[in-house]
Order: C-alpha cells, then sequence, then structure tokens
C-alpha cells in the first residue's frame, strides 16, 4: 500500500510563540538554502573584512569612514537585496534580507547606518517614489551616496 507524504507548509514570524505547533512546522536555519547560506557567508566575511577593523572610527561618529564601508556594502549587493532586479537590486526573498540583517548586527552602530540606508532610504522611495525616483534611489544603493 503506497503512502502519500503531505509537505507541511513551513510557519514564519512568532505564531509559534501563541500557537501549537510541531517542531518540524517551523522555519529555522537548518532551512536555509545553499542560496541563503552564501548570503550570509558574504555578509560575514563583508563584516569581518570591512566593518570590524574600522569600529573604533565608526563608535567615535567618522561619518565617513560609516559611509565608505556602506559603499563597499552595496558595491556586494548587501543594501539591494529585496530590491526587484529592474531597478539594479538582487530581488531576493526576505529570509536573505534577515540573513544579511544578522550578519551586520554584529555592531549596533554599522548596523544603524546600515538598515537606515535599506529600510529608511531606499524601500519608502521604491514603494511610494515615481520611476525616475525609485530609478535614482536604486542607483544609489549601488553606491550608497
Amino acid at each position: 500500500m503506497a503512502t502519500t507524504t503531505v509537505a507541511i507548509p513551513k510557519l514564519k514570524g512568532g505564531a509559534f510563540l501563541i500557537e501549537t505547533r510541531a517542531p518540524e512546522e517551523i522555519f529555522t536555519p537548518e532551512d536555509f538554502t545553499a542560496e541563503h547560506r552564501a548570503i550570509a557567508k558574504t555578509t560575514d566575511e563583508f563584516f569581518s573584512k570591512e566593518v570590524a577593523p574600522h569600529l573604533e572610527e565608526i563608535h567615535h561618529q567618522q561619518h565617513a569612514v560609516a559611509a565608505g564601508i556602506l559603499r563597499k556594502s552595496a558595491e556586494l549587493g548587501l543594501t539591494a537585496v529585496v530590491i526587484p532586479e529592474k531597478f539594479g537590486g538582487m530581488e531576493m526573498d526576505l529570509t536573505s534580507m534577515m540573513v544579511v540583517a544578522e550578519g551586520v548586527a554584529r555592531d549596533g552602530s554599522y548596523s544603524a547606518w546600515h538598515g537606515a540606508h535599506t529600510g529608511i532610504g531606499t524601500l519608502p522611495l521604491l514603494l511610494f517614489g515615481n520611476a525616475n525616483r525609485r530609478r535614482d534611489i536604486c542607483r544609489g544603493s549601488q553606491s550608497a551616496s
């Protein structure tokens, strides 16, 4: 007798905190794709090579240093993970964006720079800006200007 396997959809978010769920229903880092792991590795290498050596300068508000590092992050695509390709982004999933956010969160100061650029600066213009502004901001995501 053949058995049918039904794939249980993975839950994302905090629902598991207030609902009864089986462990296999909860999305965890073990569920990352090879692409997610590659992004995590890229982000980790970027942080170790570009951010960590300059933390003292960032913490002492040397804005040119932080902005320069942010430009390097943009060159790698780390500031445009969820931006559509037609605007110069990588058009990846939210999990990919969270992998990057976790990777840069090792330092609150740099993380604030990175998060402000991607969240406060880029996304509102992408979502609410006219076509010219969206094109301009996504060019900005790649150059972090």
